[in-house]
């Protein structure tokens, strides 16, 4: 793994991790289901279907956002719960 800064011409104040690419299970959430509690149902779904495959995490849970969640509308898709796995 290697951090560095952004590309040129992005805001500063925030830094690059780059991961080797593992597999990732993941599950697509709603603006509406970010929000806590509810989004803990999205990581369990992740972890049950890791653990059905006898799949083993490989690096910490994420949430990738696509989307400007502020501005969406709450059933509008606009985040990943994603957890990088071993076979």
């Amino acid at each position: 793994m290697r951090s560095g800064g952004l590309p040129a011409g992005v805001p500063g104040g925030t830094h690059v991790l780059v991961e080797a690419a593992p597999e990732s299970a993941q599950v697509r959430i709603t603006q509406a289901e970010m929000l806590y509690p509810q989004i803990l149902t999205a990581y369990d779904e992740v972890c049950a279907w890791l653990s059905r495959e006898g799949l083993t995490p490989a690096l910490p849970p994420r949430e990738i956002v696509f989307a400007a969640v502020d501005d969406a509308h709450p059933e509008a898709e606009v985040c990943d719960i994603a957890v990088p796995f071993l076979r």
